[in-house]
């Protein structure tokens, strides 16, 4: 599992250490919503899901001005989320079974 935790931390730019933004155990548990059998995950659907989750917590910043100069913290929103969007289509399809309720 450390393996796939680096591969991750990779991906969304989270290095380990003071500022890292997931712990492990956030990244693990997302991992293994993302597991596609015993020992295999999508490390692009996690990643995906944790740029999202990134996403909605710089979500609470703001924009603003200061000696004349313009700091748009938005644009991070935008580019983590552009990252995800990536991602998600990088990530494997799953299959969902369906159940009809109609027939007999």
């Amino acid at each position: 599992m450390a393996g796939e935790i680096s591969r991750v931390r990779l991906l969304i730019h989270d290095p380990a250490g003071d500022s890292q933004v997931f712990s492990d155990d956030d990244i693990e548990a997302t991992l293994a919503e993302h597991e596609i059998s015993d020992g295999e995950y999508d490390v692009y659907g996690a990643a995906a899901e944790l740029l999202e989750m990134w996403a909605a917590r710089e979500k609470l910043n703001f924009d603003f001005s200061a000696d004349g100069a313009q700091y748009q913290r938005s644009q991070k929103v935008e580019m983590l989320l552009q990252l995800a969007a990536q991602y998600r289509r990088r990530q494997r399809p799953r299959m969902i079974p369906q159940v009809r309720g109609d027939l007999a």
